[in-house]
């Protein structure tokens, strides 16, 4: 369903209420949710963990796309839901785990403007011990249909959005143009909302964007790690091609339960299988060879009958995702409350501990840009 708010809140999230029977994350909308406490803590001391070639405490570097020359960029949205103060909640969290963020994770739509004077400030530094990226999801048009949002029905908003990041913003960050966007689909004809209306809607805003200054933005494409969706036929009418979009993402989560839907381990999580579908890394490693891979949101919910489930597959990532050389970003979703429970990874202290080693596993990235 289509939102017609005509003023969205300062950023938008992922409700509860909009979930479809089956999904285990749901659809953003506007949500103000009370989350972890915001109290100020120490800067992280950032760790200097052992390159896989020994050299210890060398830096990667990034690309013009952003793109590591090793190790995983590390990102979080820190604080899902809550919007009280971005710069404080990165901090709590990048306490919690150690070391600073390479990747601070955001969401806005419609009218608003991006960065913001938050996430600006998260992005040279604010309460940490260095420079992170941004990663924006971003929904231009909300309150009208794909069709007419690449018919140019938005334009004045995406110029006026252009002329703002021109003055207020340099360096490269990533931006998701309507990210997760299979369970808006309708493909009856004339719902401006079918899988070819929305490629034509992202390849128009991004090409907009670039036409009017915009080029610090490298663009990922994020889908809903479904297979449900991705089996069904008009899935891969939704790319919008390799010319306009940077890199390949998906959002995926874990039950935190041993058993049944979405239990299984970090290989699971990147390859679900559903019929002809043999899994999103399979499918955008061949269909999209070279393309840089993120997982744009994952989370793990703990769960009181496997209370050790959470930390264990933060431990199963440790020591899965060197299979999957193509990923290069991961950025966790950290929510007090969803539908299924919470993701928090501080649920308690097994998880904290396990997660705090996850992200102290990779060497340190260079996030000069």
């Amino acid at each position: 369903m289509i939102s017609t708010r005509s003023a969205p809140s300062p950023d938008f999230d992922r409700s509860p209420a909009s979930r479809k029977p089956g999904r285990t994350v749901g659809i953003a909308a506007t949500a103000t949710l009370a989350l972890i406490g915001t109290v100020a803590v120490a800067a992280p001391a950032v760790s200097s963990p052992t390159r896989a070639d020994g050299q210890k405490g060398a830096r990667c570097s990034l690309n013009a796309k952003l793109v590591p020359s090793c190790g995983v960029l590390w990102g979080a949205a820190p604080a899902a839901f809550d919007y009280s103060s971005r710069v404080k909640s990165t901090q709590r969290f990048e306490g919690l785990i150690g070391r600073n963020l390479d990747i601070n994770h955001g969401y806005k739509a419609n009218n608003r403007l991006f960065p913001s004077a938050d996430e600006i400030a998260i992005a040279n530094g604010a309460g940490g011990s260095g420079k992170r990226l941004l990663l924006i999801n971003y929904r231009p048009g909300m309150d009208m249909t794909w069709k007419a949002m690449a018919s140019g029905k938005g334009d004045a908003r995406l110029d006026r959005l252009a002329k703002y990041i021109r003055g207020h913003y340099t360096d490269k960050f990533f931006v998701s143009i309507w990210h997760e966007p299979e369970h808006f689909v309708k493909q009856s004809a004339g719902s401006g909302m079918t899988a070819t209306d929305y490629r034509n809607m992202v390849r128009h805003v991004i090409l907009r964007l670039k036409s009017k200054g915009v080029n610090n933005a490298v663009f990922v494409q994020i889908y809903q790690g479904y297979p449900k969706y991705a089996a069904m036929s008009w899935w891969k009418d939704l790319y919008p091609g390799d010319d306009v979009i940077d890199w390949i993402g998906t959002d995926s989560y874990n039950s935190g339960k041993t058993s049944g839907y979405n239990s299984g381990d970090f290989h699971d999580m990147v390859n679900r299988k559903k019929g002809s579908w043999q899994g999103w890394y399979n499918w955008a490693t061949s269909k999209h060879p070279g393309k840089p891979l993120m997982i744009g949101e994952w989370g793990v919910f703990a769960n009181k009958s496997a209370p050790t489930r959470q930390a264990w597959f933060y431990d199963q990532v440790r020591t899965q995702l060197s299979s999957y050389p193509a990923i290069k970003a991961m950025s966790y979703f950290n929510a007090n409350k969803l539908d299924k429970g919470t993701t928090r990874i501080d649920a308690n202290s097994a998880s904290q501990s396990a997660y705090r080693k996850l992200s102290n596993s990779f060497p340190p990235i260079d996030l000069n840009r």
